[in-house]
């Protein structure tokens, strides 16, 4: 029996679409999901592989993304979530599970998202790793300067 609603079909073969890969945007079936089954990525990974290091240790580091089943995704960039550098198992020090829920036309999709964080953005993870506490920093001596200004001015 045909369907009432049109379904996507993958970018690369002829299948039902299982979701969209996270960097290129593309809907993918399940066997074509992963980064290195489809042709924008496949080719991003080859051009690029000495950019996918750890940056302590300069281990090679392959992002990776899978399909569990139609409607569930995991993705574990290796980068982490305070610095964005890419960071292999031995260098992180915190690792946590996000789940985030996509609405793609009348279906939804559970994307699975590790985030990790190296030892210098472990300790300061609440304020966003070592770029959020930064920016932390710079947002308070902002007020803190303009509120001097404004009362000796």
């Amino acid at each position: 029996m045909a369907s009432l609603y049109p379904t996507q079909s993958c970018h690369e073969c002829a299948n039902e679409a299982a979701g969209r890969c996270p960097t290129c945007h593309l809907p993918l079936c399940m066997e074509h999901f992963p980064r290195h089954a489809h042709k924008p990525c496949a080719a991003h990974l080859a051009d690029h592989q000495d950019a996918y290091a750890c940056y302590i240790c300069g281990t090679p580091i392959v992002p990776e993304q899978w399909s569990s089943a139609i409607f569930a995704h995991y993705i574990d960039g290796h980068t982490c979530v305070g610095c964005n550098r890419f960071v292999c198992d031995a260098h992180t020090t915190r690792q946590d599970e996000q789940v985030k829920i996509v609405q793609d036309g009348l279906r939804g999709h559970r994307y699975h998202l590790t985030l990790r964080s190296c030892a210098t953005c472990a300790p300061l993870y609440r304020f966003g790793g070592l770029v959020g506490a930064t920016w932390w920093v710079a947002g308070l001596m902002t007020v803190a300067l303009t509120g001097w200004f404004l009362l000796h001015g």
